[in-house]
């Protein structure tokens, strides 16, 4: 039987690295198979055994505006780089693995996370219950949505295009809805703010909207056109990182002139070039209903490649177990 000891999450808070070494000599005494630490935490502690990390991606390395920077994560990347197996998204952030920090491509699994159940195409049901809540957020269609926290300062975001975004797609009749928090605080011209929401009313408003615009410079896998393709709306994305590799044929994706640690250092404005490829992205798919069509019938085979299944046999790798069978 495979037995494996799952570290703590978050490994920079006190807390948590206290609860690591308390942890590290009960298992010293215990017997088990795989060391798992969820975050960029080194196992190596545990000698003679299996030992896997997970390195979401290398930002923090590779953009230096970024808020994860710092010691404290370099140290944790030197430590991980000693762990038998990396864990990781998408096969972007295993090439950046392996390149900045040295490890065999052969050591690095990747395990792409899967939208959350609530993320789902309409339904008969869910149309009526997406509507009611629509309609209690003073939402109406047609409408492109958007994820926008403006209270992480976070230049890789590229929130400062959004607004652009808001103001053409408002001369052809459609608001811009932002998720996030913060984003109530502003109001540009076709702008509707909606703060945080709770997962339901986010799937409520992927399935009700025209498209999702997603303005991030750099991700290590890019959640949101995940989610919007598995509630069968299409995206529009700047074509970077491992944005090209999620959004498969479900996405317009937009011209990136530069890499994707370079485009993500701030400030940012809507005088960039890029903000106006995409702005005329968005303004090309709004006004083409059919180029709509087309990028929706493919978001249940894109959204179909990053399923529950797959996510465990990557796993099931980085934990020896394909070996055993």
């Amino acid at each position: 039987m495979l037995e494996v000891s799952v570290g703590p999450g978050r490994p920079g808070r006190t807390r948590e690295f206290v609860d690591l070494l308390r942890r590290s000599r009960r298992l010293r005494r215990a017997v088990w198979d795989v060391y798992h630490a969820p975050q960029v935490l080194a196992a190596q502690i545990f000698r003679g055994r299996r030992s896997v990390t997970s390195i979401l991606d290398v930002i923090p390395l590779d953009v230096s505006s970024h808020h994860r920077t710092g010691l404290k994560f370099r140290a944790f990347y030197e430590l991980a780089k000693r762990s038998e197996v990396i864990l990781t998204l998408s096969e972007f952030s295993a090439g950046r693995i392996s390149e900045r920090l040295g490890i065999d491509a052969g050591r690095i699994v990747v395990s792409p996370l899967p939208p959350r159940p609530c993320f789902i195409p309409a339904s008969g049901e869910s149309s009526s219950e997406d509507r009611i809540a629509l309609q209690a957020l003073g939402v109406r269609s047609p409408f492109f949505v958007t994820i926008a926290d403006l209270e992480v300062d976070d230049p890789r975001k590229r929130i400062e295009w959004l607004p652009a975004v808001a103001r053409r797609l408002h001369g052809i009749g459609f608001s811009l809805v932002a998720v996030g928090a913060g984003s109530d605080s502003i109001s540009p011209e076709g702008w509707i703010g909606l703060g945080r929401q709770p997962d339901c009313v986010l799937a409520a408003l992927y399935r009700s909207a025209y498209a999702l615009v997603f303005s991030s410079a750099y991700e290590g896998q890019g959640l949101p056109p995940l989610e919007a393709a598995a509630c069968g709306t299409p995206a529009v994305v700047m074509g970077n990182s491992s944005l090209t590799e999620i959004v498969g044929d479900a996405a317009l994706v937009v011209e990136e002139s530069i890499a994707p640690w370079v485009a993500a250092e701030g400030p940012h404005s809507d005088s960039d070039p890029g903000c106006g490829r995409l702005v005329e992205a968005a303004a090309e798919l709004a006004l083409s209903p059919s180029l709509r069509t087309s990028l929706a019938t493919a978001c249940s085979d894109s959204a179909g490649r990053f399923g529950v299944e797959r996510f465990d046999r990557g796993l099931a790798s980085a934990y020896g177990l394909e070996s055993r069978e």
